[in-house]
């Protein structure tokens, strides 16, 4: 009888099968939405998986095609001097913090950034002019300490690492057990290169992406790092995404993240959400500003995107008409017991 009663107003019977049948419609839409977030966390360590891939590859083709496989001698590495049939000479010798080795008979040699053929030329003439006839010397290599290369950073195995000939930056990265998931796309190398028309070296400060080096778009991808040359990847800087989107919360920086790309990484804007009316909050000299920015424009090429900054807040507004209704709708369906998003 009741329900007799209760369907005697057909207005009322209206409202209650359209808020059953968006109730139902919600419900259905649930757990494809919870199964897109997990897929996006899944894939997170498999991006790094991959990228590390991609750099040892490139390392191994990088380290195949280079001739530039001479080792340049430097303080604190350690010879092992061999002349035939002259034992008294045979000994090991460390370069001194000065780059010089001190042998008997000859005396102060000084080796520091020359090859090893290069210095047992001068033992040679050394030996032929005052002491042998045609002397026979080999001189080799037992410690390699001088030419030493850091990488530092969100790298998974940060050191300083001794090599014998000229790296690519792949191939330190890839020593360095490649790139930690906190790893920022922008790399700092400082290095000290040589010109191969004039042969003047100087010292370089460079700011590279390990995007465009992979892809080869950067001229750096073919550089060689020596002694003394560093690498430095620093962690990815973090934005946040608060308001009107899907996933509000903290996101590490990829590359160079602009407003668009942070709120697709924070889920998109839902249906209460003001596209027309988000804003990033930066701090400038320690105080905050509000940049405005209209995504509709951006997205019809209107009007320009914002590239985001590290500590940035990105601020999407709600629709207080359009929130209204959708509150109404959530609390409707939790009446019949279902959940609205």
């Amino acid at each position: 009888m009741l329900v007799k009663s209760l369907f005697k107003n057909r207005k009322f019977a209206v409202l209650i099968l359209c808020l059953f049948s968006i109730s139902l419609t919600a419900c259905s839409a649930g757990p494809r939405a919870a199964k897109s977030v997990d897929a996006f966390n899944a894939s997170e360590p498999n991006k790094f998986a991959d990228l590390n891939q991609t750099i040892t590859s490139t390392a191994v083709l990088a380290s195949a095609k280079t001739n530039d496989r001479i080792y340049y001698l430097g303080a604190g590495d350690i010879l092992e001097l061999t002349v035939f049939q002259v034992e008294d000479l045979n000994k090991k010798v460390r370069v001194n913090g000065r780059g010089e080795i001190i042998l008997p008979l000859l005396g102060t040699i000084d080796v520091q950034g020359k090859t090893l053929t290069e210095v047992e030329s001068i033992i040679v003439a050394k030996l032929a002019a005052d002491y042998l006839q045609d002397p026979q010397v080999s001189l080799f290599v037992e410690e390699y300490r001088s030419q030493q290369i850091t990488v530092m950073g969100a790298v998974l195995k940060p050191d300083v690492y001794s090599v014998r000939q000229s790296r690519s930056i792949f191939e330190m990265l890839s020593l360095a057990g490649g790139l930690s998931p906190t790893a920022s796309d922008t790399i700092r190398v400082n290095t000290t290169q040589t010109d191969s028309e004039t042969g003047k070296t100087s010292k370089q400060n460079l700011l590279l992406s390990v995007k465009a080096l992979l892809e080869g778009g950067e001229a750096a991808s073919f550089m060689r790092l020596r002694g003394g040359d560093s690498i430095l990847v620093p962690k990815a800087g973090v934005i946040f995404v608060e308001g009107a989107v899907d996933k509000p919360g903290s996101y590490k920086m990829e590359g160079d993240t602009n407003v668009l790309k942070a709120i697709a990484m924070a889920g998109g804007i839902p249906w209460s959400g003001k596209q027309g009316k988000v804003q990033v909050i930066r701090s400038i000299g320690g105080t905050p500003q509000a940049i405005d920015i209209n995504l509709t424009k951006v997205r019809e090429q209107q009007s320009d995107d914002v590239t985001l900054q590290d500590g940035d807040i990105v601020v999407v507004s709600f629709s207080s008409s359009k929130r209204f209704i959708s509150g109404f709708f959530r609390t409707a369906g939790q009446i019949f017991g279902y959940r609205l998003n």
